[in-house]
């Protein structure tokens, strides 16, 4: 087993871009198997939900990679909004607009009322239409909250030390989750992706980057360490998810403990193999584009085809797949060039 080594203070860091790819694949992969290829058996189906525990992942990449962009070059407030709408709102609302206008993307009610929900964002409000035209667009709620706190927590975080600063997140978080279930409305969905439910792994990724702003930092990582903790991780994670109530709330944790494991020994593991590094590295690269338009091309193709058997729904879910890698792609041109007009 290889180890993993990550040396401070550099413009780019392999590993999170790694984290950011894999992430991003789970995901995609749990969307598909869980939503559409339903023929599957049950256990293939219910595994596929640990893939869903990327999310924590993307939120720490996230954190990670504000704070990397932040410190090389800050910005003001509005400018630092501006930056967000060109290159993440605008995209995704995109999406959203062209999502819209398929029949078939929609079932609720108030279709307009719905497309407005996330032109003006009022939808991480609103239970009905947080979801709406893909059940993935709960994220860009969550993720659009932390912007905009983002500079003031970058702020905070300059001035009290790294471990207060990860401790006072994961207690906001914990506070978060504990008072939301006693009152019984941490089901409610705006609650349950509501920003402070994830606090925790966003500063835990600032903290991270701002340790490895350090040039004579080096952390290394034994593979073998990662063993117990993907097991408990994981075994922790299926059982809340299976007994539900109070176990459930403080699932979090285990889940990014456990699926962060993975991910790191995996890629301690692979590292060595060209193809692998080609793959994640391109994936890395498309990853947001992904995240938005995956559930529209899989929609689509499974309309489309309407596959009832495993074999159909596995060749239909193959090419489905492929064609939202290549939509991703297209589409992440598409935005380079429009931001870089703008």
């Amino acid at each position: 087993m290889k180890d993993i080594t990550i040396c401070g203070r550099q413009r780019h860091y392999e590993v999170i871009d790694y984290l950011k790819a894999f992430s991003i694949t789970t995901i995609v992969l749990y969307h598909l198997i869980f939503s559409y290829c339903r023929a599957l058996p049950e256990i293939i189906i219910k595994t596929s939900f640990v893939g869903g525990a990327g999310v924590h992942i993307f939120i720490f990449v996230s954190g990670f990679g504000l704070f990397c962009s932040y410190m090389y070059k800050p910005l003001n407030y509005v400018k630092f909004i501006k930056v967000r709408f060109l290159k993440i709102y605008i995209p995704y609302i995109v999406i959203v607009a062209i999502s819209a206008c398929v029949p078939f993307t929609y079932t609720g009610e108030s279709r307009g009322i719905a497309f407005l929900s996330h032109l003006f964002l009022f939808k991480m409000f609103d239970e009905r239409y947080l979801n709406s035209f893909g059940g993935h667009f709960w994220y860009m709620s969550t993720l659009f909250q932390l912007y905009l706190m983002f500079i003031p927590i970058y702020r905070i975080q300059k001035k009290i030390t790294r471990n207060r600063f990860i401790i006072s997140a994961f207690l906001i978080s914990i506070f978060y989750w504990t008072i939301t279930a006693m009152l019984g409305i941490n089901g409610n969905l705006c609650v349950g992706y509501f920003a402070l439910q994830y606090l925790w792994e966003f500063c835990l990724g600032m903290a991270f980057a701002n340790y490895l702003s350090d040039e004579n930092i080096k952390v290394s990582l034994k593979l073998k360490y990662l063993i117990p903790i993907i097991i408990f991780g994981l075994l922790f994670l299926g059982i809340s998810g299976f007994k539900g109530g109070w176990i459930k709330v403080y699932n979090d944790l285990s889940a990014f403990l456990g699926y962060g494991s993975l991910s790191l020994f995996i890629y301690g593991m692979m590292h060595k193999y060209h193809f692998f590094n080609v793959c994640w590295k391109f994936l890395s690269k498309v990853s947001y584009e992904w995240y938005l338009t995956h559930i529209l091309v899989f929609s689509v193709w499974f309309h489309v085809w309407n596959p009832r058997t495993i074999i159909t729904q596995l060749i239909c879910g193959m090419f489905a797949l492929l064609c939202s890698v290549i939509m991703a792609y297209v589409y992440h041109l598409f935005i380079n060039s429009f931001v870089k007009k703008h």
